[in-house]
């Protein structure tokens, strides 16, 4: 649907530069920005997940990395990818786990999941990383703020400061 749809239907009514193409998605929108890079790398030039749902089914992610990477190895990418996660979507690993939320949140490990993912892509021929953890930024307010990331990622690059990962 969106190569074929609606990307023709956007580009007949605006101009659109096709080699400057971004895919932003917030949690299992996210998700399924990571899904549409490992699957269709070659369908935009960026990608902004923001607080994916990286723990979902088990693992998916985890499972299709390597068919991802065998193929980049032969066939280098030429994309972005900047994650986005909030500071305060996972408890510290020394806070008490006494609230069923607290339980929750460092069960889908959202921070260390997005840090594990960074640093395993990092090597991918052609495919430039960048992570950003958002002081104090929980589930819903990381996706306001990494909208604004994802234009400044469309608009211009990764940059130097999304190579910090505090």
């Amino acid at each position: 649907f969106l190569e074929s749809e609606l990307k023709p239907m956007i580009a007949a009514r605006h101009p659109v530069d096709p080699q400057r193409q971004t895919l932003f998605g917030h949690s299992y929108g996210g998700l399924f920005t990571l899904y549409a890079l490992l699957n269709r790398p070659q369908a935009f030039s960026g990608y902004v997940a923001a607080s994916p749902s990286i723990w979902w089914y088990q693992g998916y992610i985890e499972r299709t990395l390597a068919a991802f990477e065998a193929r980049a190895r032969q066939q280098p990418l030429d994309a972005r990818l900047l994650l986005t996660v909030g500071s305060a979507e996972e408890p510290a690993a020394d806070a008490p786990l006494t609230v069923p939320r607290q339980r929750h949140m460092a069960e889908r490990r959202m921070i260390g999941n997005a840090r594990d993912l960074a640093e395993r892509l990092e090597s991918t021929p052609g495919l430039e990383v960048g992570l950003r953890i958002n002081a104090g930024a929980n589930h819903g307010s990381n996706g306001q703020l990494s909208s604004v990331q994802a234009l400044e990622l469309a608009s211009s690059g990764l940059g130097s400061e999304t190579k910090a990962k505090d």
